[in-house]
């Protein structure tokens, strides 16, 4: 977990690199605060955790926890759209996931 300081207070969030956890989280109604490039071409999922339960919740879901496929493939679209937004805003790929050549 990460403590990110925001103004007075401070935000207690959770990074989640693996997709399928990202979207079990985001379907379970935890606030999803953006993407934070951990390396090239990996984007991580950075998650409001307030109540430090994100952690909890991901481990659950790692050992079988129950949720609507339709919420589970509902959150991973929205994801990978957002993931994908932020891959070409920075240039990485040209939407399909290849990879740009430097033309010049």
């Amino acid at each position: 977990m990460k403590i990110e300081v925001i103004g007075n207070g401070q935000m207690k969030e959770h990074s989640e690199s693996d997709l399928n956890v990202a979207s079990f989280l985001f379907a379970s109604g935890f606030r999803l605060l953006g993407l934070r490039l951990v390396g090239r071409g990996r984007y991580a999922f950075r998650f409001a955790d307030e109540n430090e339960q994100a952690a909890g919740a991901a481990m659950a879901y790692l050992q079988g926890e129950v949720i609507s496929a339709k919420a589970l493939v509902g959150a991973q679209r929205d994801l990978k759209t957002l993931m994908y937004s932020a891959s070409r805003e920075n240039g990485n790929e040209d939407g399909n996931g290849n990879r740009r050549r430097n033309t010049e």
